[in-house]
């Protein structure tokens, strides 16, 4: 659980990967990875890190399916590793229709 505006400190897992099960019935991409620092704060600015799901790239099943992303693949901006606010983004990439995108079994690997 992350309190406050205080984040987790995951230095060292810079070279690893982001493991999880997901399945849903969401036909939209969506994004899902990680944040770090915060928004609209200059001094720990918010860097968002993913890789896209979605009917073009890694389709989304209705069954559970097992995914470890390396952390090369998702990093959009220089991360703060130190100071991981967020462990699990998601975020719609194109209208919301109702759908439902489930995860579990999270974990970060060195």
């Amino acid at each position: 659980m992350l309190v406050g505006q205080a984040g987790v400190n995951l230095k060292g897992f810079e070279n690893g990967s982001l493991s999880f099960e997901l399945k849903g019935t969401t036909g939209p991409a969506l994004n899902i990875g990680f944040q770090t620092g915060l928004w609209g704060n200059n001094d720990c600015p918010q860097t968002i890190n993913f890789v896209p799901f979605g009917p073009i790239c890694s389709a989304i099943s209705t069954e559970w399916t097992a995914y470890t992303i390396p952390m090369s693949e998702m990093i959009k901006c220089n991360p703060d590793f130190s100071d991981v606010t967020s462990l699990c983004y998601f975020s719609g990439t194109a209208d919301i229709h109702g759908g439902v995108a489930e995860m579990r079994n999270v974990a970060f690997n060195k």
